[in-house]
Formats: structure tokens, sequence, C-alpha cells
């Protein structure tokens, strides 16, 4: 289901929404303006790319038009090989700034190749008006080993830097700097630094904290994540938000402020302000701005957006999420 209030537009299927506005919590309503067909369907983003015109990735490999509440017959995309089992298939999407001009978008999926999980990000060309997106279009911008069904992150987006943002899960890697799971990295997709190896095309954002490579790989952002599952921008102030699915005690909402990078939000050792395992240096760690504790009910957060627009005064600068 694709809910609007004022011009916050979230891709649901049944969660709790609310907002965050300092440490107030409000809860607020949500409008049915377009609902897929199918079923019981997992619907996991919904973005923009002309007037009117939403594309839903469909965690089965699928990628559907959705054009002034109505829902095209035929995908726009399937994606084959992107098992949908689990927490994994079609995760991520997102429209470059430069789509009007490009014409290209964005998806993140996971795939099976010879029996072994892959997180795949890749990019593939949408001519205007076209019914379907050809895959020979495909370029992959990078592809690593994931072996885990059920903690994939899978959001990406454009930053106001131009570049781009990818969430991946699996929280057996969150303390590697050099394992790209249970990360956030920055990549420059117009680029590539790594011209031999097909696996990588992307160049380095010279300002990634790692991009000597020297302490971790250079194309982290910030580590010590367990499934950060949905991510969003400030349209603001850059600031970076994101929603980290908790383990046995609490949800997470953490937070990179605009131009920085580095942070480790400290999972293994940490659930929200609460140790859970004793490392050897307790220091270092950016604890999230905001937590909801499975003791009051919280189940799963999904992360969301700060609303800047005119329509609900009172949310303005709220963080909008759903749970």
């Amino acid at each position: 289901m694709h809910c609007r209030s004022g011009n916050l537009a979230l891709a649901i299927t049944s969660c709790v929404v609310s907002a965050v506005s300092g440490q107030t919590r409000l809860p607020i309503r949500a409008d049915e303006v377009a609902s897929p067909p199918g079923g019981f369907a997992r619907y996991v983003a919904a973005s923009e790319v002309d007037s009117g015109l939403l594309l839903l990735p469909h965690s089965p490999g699928w990628i559907l038009r959705v054009q002034s509440g109505q829902t095209a017959s035929e995908p726009l995309l399937v994606v084959s090989e992107a098992h949908g089992v689990g927490e994994m298939g079609m995760l991520g999407l997102a429209v470059p700034p430069d789509f009007d001009v490009s014409r290209q978008i964005y998806i993140f999926y996971t795939a099976y190749y010879d029996l072994e999980i892959w997180s795949v990000l890749s990019r593939l060309d949408y001519p205007p008006g076209a019914a379907t997106i050809d895959r020979q279009s495909e370029e992959v911008i990078l592809r690593f080993p994931q072996n885990d069904p059920h903690h994939n992150g899978g959001w990406i987006g454009f930053g106001p830097d131009g570049y781009l943002y990818v969430a991946t899960g699996d929280d057996a890697h969150p303390q590697n700097a050099f394992d790209l799971r249970s990360k956030i990295l920055r990549v420059d997709p117009s680029g590539d630094d790594y011209p031999d190896d097909p696996d990588r095309n992307y160049a380095i954002p010279p300002e990634n904290p790692f991009a000597d490579g020297f302490l971790g790989d250079p194309a982290v952002l910030a580590m010590g994540l367990r499934n950060p599952w949905r991510c969003g921008f400030d349209p603001l102030t850059g600031d970076f938000w994101i929603g980290d699915v908790g383990g046995a005690l609490f949800e997470e909402i953490n937070l990179i402020p605009a131009g920085t990078g580095g942070q480790h939000f400290g999972d293994w050792y940490w659930e929200g302000e609460q140790r859970v395992y004793d490392p050897a240096e307790p220091n270092g760690f950016t604890f999230p701005i905001y937590t909801l504790d499975h003791d009051d009910g919280a189940h799963v957060v999904i992360g969301g957006s700060v609303y800047r627009g005119a329509a609900i005064p009172e949310l303005y600068g709220a963080y909008i999420f759903a749970e």
C-alpha cells in the first residue's frame, strides 16, 4: 500500500506510522492512494520518477509502475534471480539527481549465484514512456557475497553530495571495517577506481573515512549496524537518518550528521545504550538518537523521512517512521 500524508509518501504493508519531534513520539494518519494487486506482498519502497509516476520494488524481484493510483498490469522489471524468500529479493531503488537526462535507475537486490547469496547494486536504462526495462541494459556497480537470508539491509539513495549511499545488513560482520556487510557505504557510480574488478565499478569519494584503504574498505562510511532497513536524508540539513532493526532489546534510529562519517554504532557491543557485550575498548561508539524498547511493544523499526513540507506545520522537522 502506498500512503501519503501532506507531501510525504510511504510504502507500507502493516505497521504503525509515527513521528518523532525532539524526544516526543506522535501518531499520524496515513491515507491510502494506491494498493497494488496480489494479496500478501511486500513492497519495500516508493520512488517518484516522473510527475505522478511511482515505482514500487516488490520483494520477489519485480518493480511495478503506479500511475495516478493505477498499477500497470505488467511489471516494469522482473529480476528472476532476485529470490524473495525471507528478507531477500528486490530491496531498494534509487532515482539519480540527473534522471531527466540520464534516464537511468539504480536497484539493489539479493540473488543466488552458484548456490550462494549475493547482494547486487546495479544500474539500468529507463527510456521515457517505456512499459518495460530491458535487462540487457543492466550494469553492475557493486556485487559482494551476502550469505545471510535475513539481514540484507537494502536501502539505496543519492545524497545531497551526489554520491550513492547503500545500507547493508548481516550483523555477523559489524566490527570488521573491511567487510561490506552491516555498513553504510558511499560510492560515486559515475567513476571506476577498480577497472580490473568486474564486481566493483565505482569511484571512492575522497571524503570517505577509509578512502586510503588502510583501516577499512574505502567504500565504508559508517559501521556497527545490524540491519539498516530504511534510511533517508533531511532535505534541509542533509543529515542522514537510519532505521536499524534491533535484536533482543531495542530498535534504533541512528543519525549521521551532514558532512561527517566514520561512526561506529556499536552493534554486537550495544543495543540502544545498553551494553550486551564487553568490548576491549568501550569508548568511541555513537549511540542512537532514539530507541524503541521491546518491553514497550516495539517490534521492528522500518525507518522513514524528515518532514519538510508545508501541509502539516506541526510535523515540520519531525522524523516520520514506521514500525
